[in-house]
This record gives C-alpha cells, structure tokens and sequence, in this order.
C-alpha cells in the first residue's frame, strides 16, 4: 500500500502540471519551505499541526480569562456568568479556524 498518492492537476486547473501528494487521513500535505510550490516533491506529508495550535490557543486564552475572572469577581457564580460570552466567542473562533484548515486552497 502507497504512503502517498501523486495528485496532479489536469489542462483546464488553475495550474496546469501542478502535483501535490494526496495524504492518508488525517495527514495533509505540508510545503517545505524550498523548492516549487507546484511540485509534489517539495511536499510531505505530515500531521496536522495547524488543527491542534489553533485548538491549544483557543484553550490556554479561556482559561487565561477564567483566571483574571476568578481574581477579578469575588463570587465563583458572577466569575463564570462574566466568561460566558468569550467562552461562546471562542467556540466560534475554533469552528471557523478548523473550518478554514479543511477548506482546499486554490492558490
């Protein structure tokens, strides 16, 4: 069984001849930094980073926020009532980032 599987764009792509590996789940295709960016070899596949970052951000900022809270309001119910909002907003951050990863590029 391949570990990767060449991807190659046809003549009517954006980028006619453009290669990019295809990836097992839940492995993406990460740039090296050198080389061409339409070429599969400057390419490797990898785990996906990017999702835990953004996950591992959005963590630490709540409780960062729960803790100036717990300081801040003397009553563990007020300290929790006041980080609904940002709690809620950061749930949507999460959503939209991992949302924004699993969206193909088309650059």
């Amino acid at each position: 069984m391949p570990k990767t599987i060449l991807g190659v764009s046809d003549s009517h792509g954006l980028v006619p001849g453009r290669t990019r590996p295809m990836c097992p789940f839940p492995q993406t295709a990460i740039y090296s930094g050198f080389g061409s960016i339409n070429d599969a070899n400057s390419f490797t596949c990898g785990g996906n980073l990017q999702a835990g970052v953004i996950i591992a951000g959005h963590v630490l900022a709540v409780l960062v926020a729960h803790g100036l809270a717990w300081r801040l309001y003397k009553q563990a119910s007020r300290a929790a009532l006041s980080q609904l909002p940002l709690t809620l907003l950061m749930i949507a951050y999460t959503i939209f980032g991992l949302w924004l990863l699993a969206t193909p590029t088309a650059g």
